[in-house]
């Protein structure tokens, strides 16, 4: 994971490590299963289904999952279906949600 690290900026260290610390706190959630499976959508380069690991972020959650002994599986979808999928249970979770005027308005009806 350090490597991951080392090409990133002290913001995105931040919110990388932050990322880290909220998911290693749910993965007791999926105690019953060894595979997570994501719903995402394409956001290069950080979770883009074309780069090697799914991208760097994506490569860091995978990380972080594994250290607790589960392999994520990622669904690459557009992302207001990968939100849908994640509310309505089809999928354990969906992940790197930014906050915006726009998605709150897009997403009202499902918060």
């Amino acid at each position: 994971m350090s490597q991951i690290v080392r090409h990133c900026k002290p913001t995105m260290i931040s919110a990388c490590l932050t990322l880290s610390l909220c998911l290693q706190s749910v993965a007791g959630a999926w105690a019953e299963s060894e595979v997570v499976d994501i719903s995402v959508g394409d956001w290069p380069p950080f979770i883009d289904e074309k780069r090697p690991h799914n991208g760097f972020i994506a490569h860091l959650i995978s990380e972080v999952f594994a250290e607790a002994g589960y392999t994520v599986r990622y669904h690459f979808r557009p992302w207001n279906r990968a939100y849908q999928e994640a509310a309505t249970g089809q999928r354990d979770a969906t992940a790197v949600w930014m906050h915006e005027l726009l998605t709150n308005r897009i997403f009202s009806d499902f918060c």
